[in-house]
């Protein structure tokens, strides 16, 4: 039991040295997420556009839709990538400072 309580205070420790507020902003991911659902969302009606026509002469265009979308999510990917490497510090309120 005694283990336990000092395992317990070793940890309350630690945890009251991380602060609660992140150091960085977590902008990137989310919206890399929400883009990468709107190119999903968007490949689909595109795909069912193309299936609903059935004339592959006539949507052969079209078709070429999915090779933009796939650039638009590889930038995300690269742009939150940099995040990774390069973190934006949060902005500090002008009354905090």
């Amino acid at each position: 039991a005694s283990t336990n309580g000092s395992i317990r205070a070793q940890w309350e420790s630690v945890r009251e040295e991380v602060p609660d507020t992140p150091k960085f902003s977590q902008t990137p991911p989310r919206t890399v997420r929400r883009h990468a659902l709107a190119a999903m969302i968007s490949a689909v009606i595109l795909f069912g556009l193309i299936w609903l026509v059935g004339n592959t002469a006539q949507t052969a265009a079209l078709g070429h839709w999915y090779q933009i979308l796939i650039a638009v999510c590889g930038i995300e990917v690269i742009w939150a990538v940099s995040y990774s490497i390069w973190p934006r510090p949060l902005k500090q309120d002008a009354a905090a400072a």
